[in-house]
């Protein structure tokens, strides 16, 4: 019996050893809203960058401050409702302070989509381009 239990024993420290998962790195940190904005803000500053590239990380620097500001007025609104409040309460809330940005995001999403179709159709230009020049 005692064979057995040391037995056992052994199988059961070999297995969890081998088995044992390693120390994995630390992840990187994602960056913050803030710290996208100024990186954003900084390669804007800099002249070497083309038009296109320009027109992009300005929407995507639009984007950022509005989810910012989002964020902010969430927030703000939580620390007034305080900790006595509802779950009712802070939907409420929540409901009001999207409707407060909706008209920010919503042009910011028909900019987006005109965008899109101006390019879809320019690809569908060139394709029947491409087609008659066969």
């Amino acid at each position: 019996m005692k064979k057995y239990i040391t037995l056992l024993l052994a199988v059961g420290i070999t297995s969890s050893l081998a088995f044992a998962a390693p120390d994995r790195p630390d992840r990187p940190k994602r960056p913050t809203l803030q710290d996208q904005i100024e990186r954003i803000g900084g390669i804007l500053e800099d002249a070497d960058i083309s038009d296109r590239k320009k027109a992009y990380l300005e929407g995507r620097l639009a984007v950022l401050e509005i989810q910012s500001e989002f964020r902010a007025a969430v927030k703000a609104k939580m620390t007034e409702l305080g900790d006595e409040a509802t779950k009712k309460q802070r939907q409420d809330a929540m409901v009001v302070v999207r409707e407060s940005f909706k008209e920010n995001m919503d042009g910011l999403k028909n900019t987006r989509r005109d965008k899109f179709e101006r390019r879809r159709h320019l690809r569908k230009k060139a394709g029947k381009e491409a087609k008659e020049g066969e």
